[in-house]
């Protein structure tokens, strides 16, 4: 017993464990103590499922690879039944109806992480090819030739067309002289 604290046979014996009454444990109590606390033998079992922080939900599987102490996220384990294997490290799956805790076989994905990141961002194939939605027109185009390329490898939200109609009109002299001469007359 660490602490004071230890392993109990049952919640009475831990409350007056925890009193600090010393208890004496034959290897019998210590042994019934493990299996009364662990797995299904636990009073709050649910069947190995749990909600993650995230709102998806986790199932027990201590010995697949992509466990977390001795859990996996449901729909990993829902498209790798289906499969018939384990998913490679550059695969993810995707929610298609958005909802993280429907995972029917039907509403999942799988697909790499640059598509995953795309379909999130609302792009859509069309035709073979990725399609981006403008954020100004609102229409799908074709990424190539329809949109700028910024600095750190990502297209602005708007299309070309859309950036060229909203952009200010070039300053002209008619346009300066008309400034000036509103400057120039007298308010009074």
């Amino acid at each position: 017993m660490k602490g004071g604290l230890g392993v109990f046979c049952s919640d009475r014996c831990s409350r007056i464990g925890r009193r600090g009454r010393k208890l004496s444990f034959t290897k019998e109590g210590k042994r019934r103590a493990l299996l009364v606390k662990t797995g299904s033998n636990n009073y709050g079992w649910k069947g190995g499922i749990s909600k993650h922080s995230g709102g998806y939900i986790l199932e027990q599987c201590k010995n697949h690879p992509r466990q977390i102490k001795g859990y996996v996220l449901q729909h990993i384990l829902v498209v790798e039944r289906k499969m018939g294997r384990y998913l490679k490290k550059d695969e993810e799956v995707h929610h298609i109806n958005g909802i993280k805790n429907d995972n029917r076989i039907e509403n999942l994905l799988v697909c790499n992480r640059q598509d995953h990141i795309r379909i999130e961002k609302g792009w859509k194939i069309i035709g073979g090819d990725w399609h981006k939605p403008c954020s100004g027109c609102k229409r799908f185009l074709k990424v190539e030739g329809n949109f700028y390329l910024r600095s750190n490898s990502c297209f602005v939200s708007q299309c070309k067309m859309c950036i060229a109609n909203t952009t200010k009109p070039p300053v002209t002299t008619d346009y300066l002289q008309a400034q000036y001469a509103r400057q120039s007359t007298p308010l009074w």
